[in-house]
């Protein structure tokens, strides 16, 4: 049974919160949260096939899945006769944490220790680029580009200094 770690958070401030350690994590199986899940979502659906539908649906938004899941795949991993993927049980752990309040965008981010000049990015700040390596061959310094041409780090981007 794959464990999963959902942050049990009644809103936005107490994810973040727990997001930087303040906070103890719940630790429950993926298989448990789902059910949950289909618990909450059942109200409205004619029939089981309809409700693993929608949360297959919900599920493959969350996770940016195309093709999404199919509804025997939610079946199964409900009853416990499919093993979840990690990114299954990925989308699981962020559309829990919707339910509490937290957004998606919010849910399906990792704390990171990040380096910023003095009031440039505050705690908790949602940082939505993806760093890249300097391409100056003896620099080791990760770094958000600002424009998509952005090759070198700030302290190499003069050619001057790449000699």
């Amino acid at each position: 049974m794959t464990k999963t770690t959902y942050r049990k958070a009644n809103s936005l401030e107490a994810f973040l919160w727990a997001s930087m350690g303040k906070s103890a994590q719940i630790t429950i199986s993926t298989q448990q949260t789902l059910s949950d899940l289909l618990e909450i979502y059942a109200n409205g659906h004619h029939g089981k096939t309809d409700l693993y539908r929608d949360v297959a649906a919900r599920l493959s938004k969350v996770a940016r899945k195309e093709p999404a899941w199919k509804e025997d795949y939610i079946q199964a991993v409900a009853v416990g006769t499919k093993t979840p993927s990690k990114r299954f049980a990925r989308a699981v752990e962020i559309l829990a944490a919707t339910i509490d309040g937290i957004p998606a965008a919010i849910a399906d981010t990792e704390p990171v220790l990040i380096h910023a000049r003095p009031g440039t990015v505050q705690p908790g700040a949602l940082l939505v680029g993806e760093s890249v390596n300097c391409h100056y061959p003896p620099c080791m310094i990760h770094f958000i580009p600002t424009h998509p041409r952005m090759i070198y780090c700030p302290l190499h981007r003069d050619p001057k200094t790449r000699r």
